[in-house]
């Protein structure tokens, strides 16, 4: 986290950047499956970090549910970049497992206090709502036990393509997380990606080249704002 803050700070792919730290567990039975720091722009990141508990339990049930974060991107924050300045968000998720295509009521309400009208929400429903004002992109750890199974990489793909067809990036290291980050905050913003990627130097610029090759321009794409009911 101190490197992705520093290299921001240092690249200035966004102007008057403000951070928040999520743990996304599994909401089918974890006790804690989403924790959010608050947006900070200084060392009171640090903070709120340190108190985020690591879970860790697992279900067994081939599927994280990383579908809360864009959920209460949409439903529980307040940025005043969004809502005064009509600019967009950026948020990032890490695993190396496949996306739960759905989230119960239940689920919902339990984890975010939020009743919705129908028995759930699809992935597909709850992205589309975050990308009203967001850009989400997700990284797929390769290193992860998951992705090294057989055909475990293309199960977690292929999972996300529903959702972010164009914004699945692939890691061969996830030491290179805080650079992949701001080298996608760069390409969003209109920088040449080759150009990016070099920037690096040495061994990194080949992993982070690959890593954001697919990546689409979406440089000043306007917030729609407003929710949809369910």
């Amino acid at each position: 986290m101190d490197r992705t803050m520093r290299e921001t700070y240092a690249r200035k792919p966004v102007t008057d950047p403000h951070i928040m730290v999520a743990a996304i567990g599994d909401s089918k039975g974890d006790q804690a499956p989403l924790q959010m720091t608050q947006f900070e722009a200084d060392i009171r990141l640090a903070d709120g970090v340190r108190s985020l508990w690591l879970e860790g339990n697992g279900q067994g049930n081939d599927g994280e549910s990383y579908g809360l974060l864009p959920l209460a991107l949409a439903l529980k924050t307040s940025c005043d970049a969004i809502e005064v300045q009509g600019r967009r968000g950026v948020a990032f998720t890490f695993g190396d497992e496949p996306l739960q295509l759905s989230y119960t009521r239940a689920e919902i309400e339990r984890v975010l206090g939020v009743r919705i009208e129908r028995p759930q929400m699809t992935a597909a429903e709850i992205y589309a709502l975050a990308a009203r004002n967001w850009d989400i992109f997700h990284v797929v750890v390769k290193e992860g036990s998951y992705v090294r199974d057989q055909g475990g990489l293309r199960r977690v793909v292929e999972s996300f393509k529903t959702v972010l067809p164009e914004r699945i990036i692939e890691l061969d290291d996830y030491r290179l997380m805080p650079e992949v980050v701001v080298s996608t905050l760069q390409v969003i913003g209109g920088a040449d990606k080759a150009a990016v990627a070099a920037s690096w130097g040495g061994n990194a610029s080949k992993t982070i080249g690959a890593a954001i090759r697919n990546l689409p321009a979406v440089q000043d794409r306007p917030s729609a704002g407003g929710l949809a009911r369910y």
